[in-house]
């Protein structure tokens, strides 16, 4: 049966790579959508980065097309009326951000949140700030990709800047000043600055002090879901979106994620499985800032009010997987073949164990040297049991970053959603769930993290009274995937076989590059 809707809210996601406006009903479901490339450009000098003109552009582009569709998709009796749009929100990208003069003008392109030209203002940052100084403030350990370093980098090196500056904003504040003339800023992209107190929920005057960095040029965080203002006339001229809709504070795109498929609660893992494998672990309070981080996680605020959550990942997880389909397969196999081929392996794999760390490890021990391994091969083994084994050691590095979850957490964890592209593995998926002995759900969304920003719309505007009733409303449909017990066993024994090479191999990486040291290489 069909609900019917009354209200509609607007999504938009600004990710790496595409732009999407999404709208849904109250019940979630997805009306229309628009998905377009993401503009970049290049730096002669320091590689790709975003132009925020160009970016709005992109986001007006989608927004009239998914309205378009909209109107174009449905019958006459039920076609939307533009007071029946009650609200948008935006999700974007979390570290990058663009500087703007007193005009609202982009004094510089938007440097992207993996560009590395910061890494002298993150050694600058350790050495007089100090790493853990900075973890027990911010929940953060020091890192190039942070805004702070960003902004840094901007005062030292664009001439006039600092003196012109007037606002410094991520990309989802960037695209809800294009369309209401305000400048703001969440919780969960301020916790991406390396500059938010989160105990106090406000900006480290103690860290912004220590950098020059003036606090006037930062917004007053406010949770995700505030009210920030109504579209003006000129921005409902380039995206189509109605004057007057209010639009609503979004937030990081793997937090808004989470909210649309429920991870929002203690003892709930969010796995968004792509190249990479994001872990989002919601909790109740900050007083577990500490052991969150010495487990090898960040600490950061939830989307959801009132929450917050400890974030970290695997660095090559799907990665992992498309090198051996190239390298040991080649290059014509297809991701289906490799699945194929993994499921005419045995659980166990052999006896072959993959250390799946091509990016350096996650947690719990955080180590960009640390590398990775085939170990314990015997002639008996085939290629089908090297295939099972990239499989069953993601697994096993998960199981990991779920114990040191637990660990930092003092919470036990009951269950993990997966999304992204591996959540459309089912023999991975079911490796997974005998590994952690738990079950697994997989929610049937496409577009989680637009959900996620709508459903903070309709948090804002009134049609929800708080996340629990979104969630009741509004949740995905979802299988679950449950662990095999007859398997129990094999993966117990094989996860201890792999936690002792895991540990004996990163001490092999880190004698070698005490060794280099001392050669002086």
């Amino acid at each position: 049966m069909t609900l019917a809707s009354k209200y509609y809210m607007i999504g938009i996601d600004v990710g790496t790579t595409h732009i999407k406006a999404v709208i849904f009903n109250e019940w979630g479901t997805e009306i229309s959508k628009s998905v377009v490339g993401t503009p970049s450009m290049t730096d002669s000098k320091y590689g790709q980065v975003w132009d925020p003109e160009a970016m709005w552009t992109a986001v007006t582009d989608a927004t009239r097309s998914a309205l378009t569709a909209l109107s174009q998709g449905v019958s006459l009796e039920d076609r939307v009326r533009d007071s029946e749009i009650v609200g948008v929100a935006v999700a974007s990208v979390g570290e990058s951000g663009v500087p703007l003069d007193c005009q609202g003008q982009a004094l510089y392109p938007i440097i992207p949140w993996f560009d590395t030209r910061t890494f002298q203002q993150a050694q600058w940052w350790a050495r007089e700030i100090g790493r853990e100084r900075t973890a027990q403030i911010t929940g953060l350990s020091v890192k190039s990709i942070y805004s702070a370093q960003k902004i840094l980098w901007l005062f030292q090196e664009v001439n006039g800047l600092s003196d012109a500056i007037d606002t410094w904003l991520p990309v989802s504040s960037l695209i809800s000043f294009k369309l209401t003339g305000e400048r703001s800023i969440d919780y969960s992209q301020a916790s991406r600055t390396m500059l938010f107190d989160q105990t106090n929920l406000t900006w480290s005057q103690d860290l912004l002090d220590i950098a020059g960095i003036p606090r006037r040029i930062l917004p007053e965080p406010v949770p995700s879901g505030t009210f920030i203002g109504r579209v003006t006339d000129l921005a409902s001229q380039a995206t189509g979106i109605p004057a007057g809709v209010p639009v609503f504070a979004g937030g990081h795109d793997h937090v808004c994620g989470a909210l649309s498929v429920g991870a929002t609660e203690s003892g709930t893992v969010l796995d968004s499985c792509g190249t990479a494998e994001s872990l989002v672990a919601p909790c109740s309070d900050s007083s577990r800032m500490a052991d969150v981080i010495k487990n090898g996680f960040s600490f950061g605020s939830h989307v959801a009010r009132g929450m917050y959550y400890a974030m970290g990942g695997l660095y090559a997880s799907g990665g992992a997987q498309d090198w051996f389909r190239h390298e040991f397969c080649g290059r014509e196999a297809s991701y289906g073949d490799l699945i194929d081929l993994a499921g005419r392996s045995a659980p166990g794999s052999g006896g072959v164990i993959f250390i799946p760390r091509l990016l350096g490890s996650g947690p719990p021990d955080r180590d960009q040297r640390a590398t990775g391994a085939f170990t314990r091969i015997l002639p008996h083994v085939t290629l089908a049991d090297f295939a099972r084994a990239v499989l069953e050691g993601l697994s096993f590095e998960l199981k990991m970053a779920v114990d040191a979850i637990e660990a930092g957490l003092k919470k036990p964890v009951r269950n993990i959603i997966a999304i992204g592209g591996g959540a459309r593995n089912d023999l991975w998926l079911a490796i997974k769930a005998c590994v952690l002995r738990m079950p697994i759900e997989v929610p049937q969304v496409d577009e989680a993290v637009a959900l996620g920003a709508a459903l903070l719309a309709g948090i804002g505007s009134g049609v929800y009274e708080d996340t629990e009733d979104a969630l009741a409303k509004a949740r995905p449909v979802r299988r679950i995937v449950l662990p095999d017990e007859s398997l129990s066993q094999v993966y117990i024994d094989a996860f201890h076989t792999y936690t002792a090479v895991s540990r004996a191999l990163l001490e092999v990486d880190r004698c070698h590059v005490q060794e280099e040291r001392s050669y002086g290489s």
